[in-house]
């Protein structure tokens, strides 16, 4: 999303109507969660507890504190703040807001719901962070809105606020009880467990476990020998406007000898094409996706990206970015080009540019700009840039990671020099000595 730093919150009027999130955070989303937790942690909630209701709201807003759902009756779609402010949100009855998105004035409930009129009353706008941490900790307080009985999964379960906020059940269990007992609903149960359990992961320090690599099949290559596939065109001509960016990395994925000529990077028949489609097809909505080709036996899928994520969580994960690795560079979600309704809100945003990690601070890719080694753009080496790439992401078949390193031999005995071999020699001399002479003086 784009956003902006409102009092030490990330707000965004253009986030998109609320969907499920991707499994992992934005830069925006961590800061905003970090203040949830600083907020409640305070009070004395357990990381668990926190986990559980930062899962639900990542799936109810993305994290979000501007987030409304719909939009639709505000001035310009709630372009801007200042079209979804108080001012016209108090004459609105049907949207949801905010972070866990409390009800609007339609709401039937006497109290649960009011954020607008509480924000009002105490001289803020609703989608500032602080307010609905108020209104929260409120909420927590009284308590108010928090229904203590509810039939879960048909067993009524009771569980009080106070009793959630102590509790040390896991992450996944306690985003099941804030989503019946709070946002009192039952719907994409695994979305906001899954949601909770990255977050507690976040905040106890656990890093995450990294992904699995898929099982290797006939042809599987090491990062280095996909990285060399896209050296070979180094110093190569071949211009912009033949090989843009997508156009070279497939070419350069059709270079593995297992690649039949018809497989591609991305299926352009139902889902376009461009670096947007590479990256999203198996994120949302089906994070399972694979694609069938007509490879030799059927083995080869339409390759899906087994790991991505930022470039840092991958440094993170496995010390470096691996050679072979694909980059991204990601522009906001308002930017051009444009994306599928459907993907907008995810969090993942717009991918303009994409190129091949070859290792040592090398990048292979092919760029529109002129420069004095590729006239008119196109296929190049350039030194790798932090400031021009955000993702990083492994391709299926490309074994950028490889199996276990064996251990390191164990290193040999340092060899002494002469000089301390003599003092050693000589020290043992007279250490016999000193015995045969004790010895002697005993039998006297």
């Amino acid at each position: 999303m784009s956003a902006e730093l409102l009092n030490g919150w990330y707000v965004s009027a253009n986030q998109y109507d609320v969907g499920p999130s991707s499994g992992t955070a934005s830069t925006y989303q961590q800061t905003n969660a970090q203040n949830v937790y600083n907020t409640f942690s305070a009070l004395g909630w357990t990381i668990n507890a926190i986990a559980g209701m930062i899962g639900n709201m990542m799936y109810e807003s993305c994290l979000d504190p501007a987030c409304v759902y719909p939009k639709s009756s505000f001035p310009n779609g709630g372009a801007t703040l200042e079209d979804i402010s108080n001012q016209y949100a108090l004459s609105r009855t049907s949207p949801a807001y905010g972070l866990v998105q409390w009800l609007g004035l339609g709401s039937t409930e006497p109290i649960a719901n009011q954020l607008v009129s509480y924000a009002y009353r105490h001289g803020s706008e609703w989608y500032e962070g602080q307010i609905q941490m108020d209104r929260l900790t409120w909420e927590y307080e009284t308590p108010a809105k928090w229904k203590p009985t509810e039939s879960v999964t048909g067993n009524h379960h009771q569980m009080t606020f106070a009793q959630y906020a102590e509790s040390t059940d896991s992450p996944e269990q306690l985003a099941y009880y804030f989503m019946c007992h709070y946002e009192g609903t039952y719907s994409v149960v695994s979305t906001r467990q899954a949601n909770a359990r990255y977050w507690y992961d976040y905040f106890s320090g656990t890093p995450p476990e990294p992904p699995e690599p898929p099982e290797p099949v006939e042809g599987w290559i090491t990062g280095q020998a996909f990285s060399d596939l896209a050296l070979a065109y180094d110093g190569q001509y071949m211009p912009y406007d033949q090989y843009d960016c997508y156009a070279f990395v497939q070419k350069v994925w059709r270079d593995i000898s297992s690649v039949s000529p018809s497989d591609t990077l991305c299926n352009p028949s139902s889902q376009g094409s461009g670096t947007n489609t590479l990256w999203r097809m198996n994120v949302r909505p089906y994070p399972d996706w694979t694609f069938q080709t007509t490879s030799p036996n059927n083995q080869n899928p339409c390759p899906v990206l087994w790991y991505k994520d930022t470039i840092e969580n991958c440094v993170a994960l496995y010390g470096a970015i691996p050679a072979g690795a694909l980059l991204f560079h990601q522009i906001s979600e308002d930017g051009n080009p444009s994306i599928p309704s459907y993907y907008r809100g995810d969090g993942i945003g717009n991918f303009v540019h994409v190129g091949i990690y070859c290792g040592n601070n090398e990048v292979m890719q092919s760029g529109g700009r002129d420069s004095a080694s590729v006239p008119g753009g196109g296929v190049h080496k350039s030194a790798y840039d932090s400031s021009a790439w955000n993702y990083a992401a492994f391709v299926v078949w490309v074994d950028c990671i490889g199996s276990t390193p064996p251990e390191p031999p164990e290193p040999p005995e340092p060899v002494k020099p002469y000089w301390l071999y003599m003092l050693m020699a000589k020290q043992e001399r007279r250490l016999l000595k000193n015995v045969k002479y004790r010895y002697s003086s005993e039998l006297y």
